[in-house]
């Protein structure tokens, strides 16, 4: 792998430091690594959830949607089915 260098906000430089000392990550890499990681999982995350709210946006647009009411109904339900299925 080949890296590069950048520039941290002089801000971060005691939570890096305190997260070395702590034993938590060994390295400015690695912390850079793990942010950069969890960032990333972050942004597939918020993607799948517009993806998911377009979803409902279609369905309301198409006139496909219920009250509310019955659509609490309808989880209440499904969660009682769930746990039904889990058994003791």
């Amino acid at each position: 792998m080949t890296a590069t260098t950048k520039a941290i906000p002089a801000e971060f430089d005691s939570v890096i430091k305190d997260a070395i000392a702590s034993g938590r990550y060994s390295s400015e890499e690695e912390i850079v690594t793990a942010a950069l990681q969890m960032w990333k999982e972050r942004e597939e995350k918020l993607e799948k959830l517009r993806q998911d709210a377009q979803v409902g946006i279609d369905h309301l647009e198409r006139g496909e949607w219920i009250e509310g009411e019955e659509a609490i109904r309808q989880i209440k339900e499904r969660i009682a089915k769930r746990k039904e299925n889990k058994g003791p």
